[in-house]
């Protein structure tokens, strides 16, 4: 779940989250959020794709933590505001003559789905809490197609959070960031 200070990437944009609660809590259209398809019962698994949003669920009182991701291709640090139970998507880098990651950097998506047969790619759902080895060399899906590894987290305080529904109640996986600029990426969260 996100803390209400994330930016969401749209088909429209950059939306702060407000903006799409006031959106959705007017009932006017909300564009469509930007998410990625890690299901492995997908024939479109490992793709971007636009999905439309049900509904958002709110919870209050929840601890939320200041998290850091570096983007290893711009050298970035990334930061996202979301809760404990929040989940990013992970995989393993292994050496491989099948589209490999690039100069160590890009490329992470043909990577990923020209090695999902190997077994140590290892792609899955991990939650915030449960990083504890903050030298971890496993990536995270991020918007720029650029390999994104978690660094830290820090408890700030309790808020409200949000999460983003379809219409059989599922979590869609956003891409959020604290920045509204382009310049930054955004990290693929659930």
């Amino acid at each position: 779940m996100l803390s209400i200070n994330n930016y969401i990437y749209t088909n429209k944009g950059i939306y702060s989250l407000t903006n799409l609660l006031e959106l959705y809590n007017a009932s006017a259209k909300m564009p469509k959020v930007m998410t990625f398809d890690s299901d492995e019962t997908s024939s479109t698994r490992f793709e971007y794709s636009f999905v439309e949003v049900d509904s958002i669920l709110e919870s209050d009182d929840v601890d939320i933590y200041e998290c850091k991701f570096l983007d290893i291709y711009s050298n970035r640090n990334i930061t996202v505001n979301c809760s404990g139970d929040t989940q990013i998507f992970q995989y393993n880098t292994i050496l491989t003559d099948c589209d490999p990651i690039i100069n160590k950097n890009f490329q992470v998506v043909r990577y990923l789905n020209s090695n999902i047969t190997k077994t140590k790619l290892l792609p899955q759902w991990k939650t915030i809490l449960s990083l504890i080895n903050y030298g971890t060399k496993t990536p995270n899906i991020c918007l720029g197609d650029t390999v994104m590894k978690f660094s830290s987290r820090r408890l700030i305080n309790k808020e409200k959070a949000y999460s983003f529904r379809t219409t059989d109640n599922s979590i869609i996986p956003v891409f959020a960031c604290l920045s509204n600029s382009t310049y930054y990426n955004f990290v693929l969260v659930k």
